[in-house]
Parts: C-alpha cells; sequence; structure tokens
C-alpha cells in the first residue's frame, strides 16, 4: 500500500481523536488490521475497506487517495499598475423633503 494513504489515514484518524481501536470498531476492522494499514504494512489494502475507512473517518475517499489542495499562492502586485482600481467616490445623496 501507498505510504502515503497510511499516513492520510492515521493523521485522519487522529484530528479526529479516535484511538485505532475506535476506527477499527466505525470501519468492522480488527485493531490490528488498523495498525497494520497505518504502518503501510498491507501491500494492498482492497477498495471495500478503504470505503469503510473513509465511512468511519466521515471524508470522501478520496481524502485518503490524494494530496489536499495546496493553498493559493497569495498574489502581489508588481508595479501600481497591478492594483487593482477602486471606485471613484459618489457624491452624497441629497436629502429629499418629505
Amino acid at each position: 500500500m501507498d505510504e502515503q494513504i497510511a499516513r492520510r489515514i492515521k493523521r485522519q484518524r487522529q484530528e479526529r481523536n479516535m484511538t485505532q481501536q475506535d476506527l477499527a470498531d466505525a470501519a468492522d476492522l480488527s485493531q490490528t488490521a488498523v495498525s497494520a494499514i497505518e504502518r503501510g504494512a498491507y501491500s494492498d489494502i482492497g477498495v471495500k475497506t478503504l470505503r469503510s475507512i473513509a465511512h468511519a473517518l466521515r471524508v470522501p475517499i478520496e481524502a485518503l487517495l490524494n494530496d489536499p489542495a495546496p493553498p493559493e499562492p497569495l498574489r502581489t502586485a508588481s508595479s501600481p499598475a497591478d492594483l487593482p482600481v477602486a471606485a471613484p467616490d459618489l457624491p452624497a445623496a441629497e436629502p429629499s423633503a418629505a
């Protein structure tokens, strides 16, 4: 099994303050199996098992298979011409006579 998947499973479990036994119970696995999965000791984990783990962790299976999207880099203006143009100030509204 991909070591990255093993790390993602462990990280997701720890972020939810779950023990390996908690995850095992929720995913209908043994604690020994969860431990082996998190260590990457399984050479080929089945899709059914990954789905069970994802469901138990309440994450989409993609969260276990893929790295999270990196944050968008901050965009900086290289010159004043690159800065957004603010809308011109509008004149104050005349008070209406009622």
